[in-house]
């Protein structure tokens, strides 16, 4: 009986995967498609001890895609990857009311997990997707949090 529920909800949450693909295919989105809404009055993030790092994280890439020939290569993006491990360890992770800190949180994970990518994958294109997928999650950050003066980064790998 448990192994026959089972079994079902699995071929239901494939249909459904299947079922909203294409749909979800047509974002290209590599970061969490999940957002949360965030109040830009009650989430005043230019206030905000992290909007610092984030501004920084942003400059830095920013920079570099400026600065360097497209597409990046293998070294570029490493060296890339270390530059930005400084300013996103810097990104304090605590500090905001309840309902920024979940959203923000979800965004620095992102931001994380594209790093991290950049860094230890071994194939180039991997890191191109962890760098878009960083790029990605600073766009949502700038979109949710509405901090003064911000800039999309626009890169496709």
């Amino acid at each position: 009986m448990m192994r026959t529920v089972s079994r079902s909800l699995l071929v239901l949450a494939l249909a459904g995967l299947t079922a909203a693909g294409p749909a979800l295919a047509d974002r290209g989105r590599t970061v969490n498609l999940e957002t949360f809404k965030v109040d830009p009055q009650l989430c005043r993030i230019d206030q905000a001890p992290q909007s610092v790092g984030l501004s920084a994280l942003r400059a830095g890439i920013a920079a570099r895609l400026n600065r360097d020939s497209q597409p990046l290569s293998t070294e570029s993006l490493q060296s890339l990857a270390a530059e930005l491990d400084g300013h996103f360890g810097a990104v304090a992770r605590q500090g905001l009311a309840a309902e920024c800190q979940r959203p923000l949180n979800q965004i620095l994970n992102d931001i994380g997990d594209g790093l991290e990518l950049m860094r230890v994958s071994r194939r180039v294109e991997a890191q191109r997707v962890g760098l878009s997928k960083a790029v990605q999650a600073l766009n949502l950050y700038g979109h949710q949090f509405q901090p003064k003066g911000w800039q999309m980064i626009d890169y496709r790998p």
